[in-house]
């Protein structure tokens, strides 16, 4: 072992070492499985399902905002709303006191006296409502509707039509279309809000839900779809013509020869005799489960259980349990965004040496550029493209975009009167300011100067915005404890860098735009096909039982091609700031380079039991946490250089697929 002369003695790298030290698994062979020698013991520190690296930075995210609007400290009009706000919905209120709340919410969407068991609804009746419930609250059942750049002019706005989200993700196999706890749901949410015989009317419900996801491809997940795009008249879709004058109402007048962009032709297709061949009040049911699921959060905890299901579809994150504040702080974020990103702004948790992370982020980005020179199944060509094209990716990090901003208040107004109207009608009120909002683009020219942050200020995952050619980089992707000197930073970085570096693959790949704007060579689609399909064999015996693995695969790709660059990022700075092989941490006989692939891991570390396994593996675009690690790593062929692994250990199989060539 060298002697160590140049440590690194910071208080947040001690923290390391000791954390590294205690609860690194040394019993469970670096060799056989990495994932469960980085986090096994984590998890022990961590047991609440659910909980994640991910998870525990959003939640830092959420208590700042949270504290910022409860208390008076540094607070705006808006925010001292929000906070009324806050403490009014966290006070919760007898369920017998919302039941004429409900009535008059329900009813306002043409669901009164729901749930029908008289066929006396029609597809008019279906279409109001799917229109009224999309203009009002934001929710998306039948068809998702939003504005996007035209591909034919990119100086306007043009109406989307895609799949929207079914709240089972990527689920389906060949024995059923549609998960168990999804069929528990409709059951409990039938059982808690009506009083009369519901098991035939949940059942009818089931039904339709999996003739929906018969016909659905990517439910609301379009990542990497965009080159199948078209641009075509409303005519051709002429069922969708109600919808889309109900959606736009005193907005825009849609007409049959008006152009919209279609994201999922086959959808569209399929769904005309999927909904004629369904009774009305069946239809009309599912809409107001998908209601009541939509805005359970902000019930009394009678729906807690359809509270969890919609907390996991906001965030992502499954619990059991959540706590009420901050499922009514993750709901009024979804239509008030601004005034949570204001809230953060002026939190006590300022991203501390902006411009270190700035030039992190400008190094990440050359990093990548750099590396296109080294994939071997691009053509030369292509490579020369594309390294121009991720080079003029702009990154912004949220306190600059902040900073720049000429009015750094609020655009959402936030009305009280909360004790006279009740929550669920003053989240109505909100998210219909927003989605008017949102609409009311269509009648504006398209300006590539954008005024308002893409994303959630809760996101962990960078954004990349194809029409402004940008990454938004969100402020929990940074642990904000680990941003005092260049050496804790360094902590972060294979973190840090693989998140932005799958951005920027997004950034250059060619389903990312429309056929007119992007499209690789005929030997770079091929040489990534082929690609493709090596990478599979490393991930086909967990996802083997998968209908639905396009997606999936994609990630997959992007997990195992953002690692190199990263390392060599990594141990390019390595060198700069003059550390020692053993150097960066204390106390662990890990040399630096191995360190990467600790720290690389543990960004990955998640508490699950099978149940949470198991969903996961069958819903999710993305493959469990444990096989991002293992799986990356096995076909990567410095991972067992660096921890010595023999020839055909389960880290090191002979089998690899080439990325990289240096």
């Amino acid at each position: 072992m060298p002697k160590n002369t140049n440590f690194c003695e910071t208080k947040i790298c001690e923290k390391e070492s000791v954390y590294l030290t205690n609860y690194l698994s040394w019993n469970v062979k670096p060799c056989t499985d990495f994932y469960g020698f980085v986090c096994n013991r984590w998890k022990s520190l961590h047991p609440d399902i659910g909980t994640s690296a991910d998870a525990l930075l959003v939640q830092r995210v959420e208590e700042d905002i949270y504290h910022c609007l409860i208390t008076k400290e540094r607070a705006t009009a808006q925010t001292l709303k929000a906070g009324q706000l806050l403490n009014a919905c966290i006070r919760t209120p007898a369920f017998q006191d919302y039941r004429s709340i409900l009535l008059d919410f329900m009813g306002s969407f043409g669901l009164r006296g729901w749930p029908f068991v008289r066929d006396t609804k029609t597809l008019v009746h279906v279409w109001k409502t799917a229109g009224l419930l999309l203009r009002n609250i934001g929710l998306a059942t039948l068809v998702s509707i939003d504005l996007e750049a035209d591909p034919d002019n990119e100086n306007r706005y043009i109406i989307a039509l895609g799949e929207p989200s079914l709240l089972i993700g990527q689920y389906g196999s060949k024995d059923s279309l549609i998960p168990e706890w999804y069929s528990m749901a409709v059951t409990t949410c039938f059982k808690v809000f009506t009083s009369g015989k519901y098991v035939e009317t949940a059942k009818r419900v089931r039904d339709f839900s999996i003739r929906l996801a018969e016909i659905t491809a990517n439910r609301g997940h379009e990542e990497f779809t965009v080159d199948r795009y078209r641009v075509m008249q409303v005519k051709h879709h002429s069922n969708l013509l109600q919808l889309l004058n109900t959606v736009f109402n005193n907005i825009t007048v849609v007409h049959s020869r008006m152009k919209v962009l279609v994201k999922s032709e086959h959808y569209l297709k399929s769904l005309k005799p999927v909904l004629h061949a369904v009774r009305g009040m069946d239809i009309l049911n599912y809409l107001g489960f998908r209601t009541l699921l939509h805005v359970s959060p902000l019930l009394p905890d009678q729906a807690i259980d359809l509270a969890t299901i919609q907390m996991r579809e906001i965030t992502g994150i499954s619990r059991r349990s959540w706590p009420r504040w901050r499922r009514c702080l993750r709901m009024f974020e979804r239509v008030a965004p601004s005034v949570f990103l204001h809230a953060y702004n002026l939190s006590n948790r300022q991203l501390k040496n902006p411009d270190k992370i700035w030039r992190l982020l400008n190094e990440i980005q050359a990093s990548f550029v750099l590396a296109l020179s080294s994939a071997p199944w691009m053509s030369i060509d292509d490579k020369v493209m594309l390294k121009s094209r991720a080079a003029q990716i702009k990154l912004e990090v949220f306190q600059k975009f902040w900073s720049k901003r000429a009015n750094n208040f609020p655009s959402e107004e936030i009305h009280l009167g909360i004790e006279h109207r009740g929550i669920i009608v003053i989240y109505k009120t909100l998210a219909t300011q927003h989605m008017e909002k949102l609409l009311s683009k269509i009648r504006l020219p398209r300006s590539v100067q954008f005024t308002a942050w893409k994303g959630s200020v809760f996101d962990t995952e960078p954004t990349f915005d194809r029409d402004l050619d940008t990454i938004f980089v969100p402020v929990a992707l940074f642990d904000q404890s680990y941003m005092i000197d260049s050496e804790s930073l360094l902590l972060q970085l294979p973190r840090v860098a693989t998140k932005v570096t799958g951005a920027l693959f997004q950034g250059i790949h060619q389903t990312s735009y429309p056929r007119s704007k992007l499209r690789w060579s005929v030997d770079t689609h091929m040489g990534y096909r082929d690609l493709q399909h090596c990478m599979q064999k490393h991930y086909e015996r967990e996802n083997q039982n998968r209908l639905r693995m396009a997606t999936t695969a994609e990630y997959d790709i992007i997990d195992s091609l953002a690692i190199f660059p990263a390392f060599k990022l990594f141990v390019k700075k390595v060198n700069k700031i003059n550390i020692e092989e053993y150097g960066l941490l204390t106390g662990i006989n890990i040399t630096v380079k191995q360190l990467f692939f600790v720290l690389y891991a543990k960004s990955f570390c998640e508490t699950m039991d099978a149940e949470r396994k198991t969903q996961i593996m069958q819903e999710s675009v993305t493959s469990i946490s444990s096989l991002r690690v293992n799986a990356v790593l096995r076909n990567s062929y410095r991972f067992p250089t660096f921890w010595d692994c023999t020839s055909d250990s389960p880290m090191n199989p002979n089998q690899k697929c080439t990325i990289w060539t240096s």
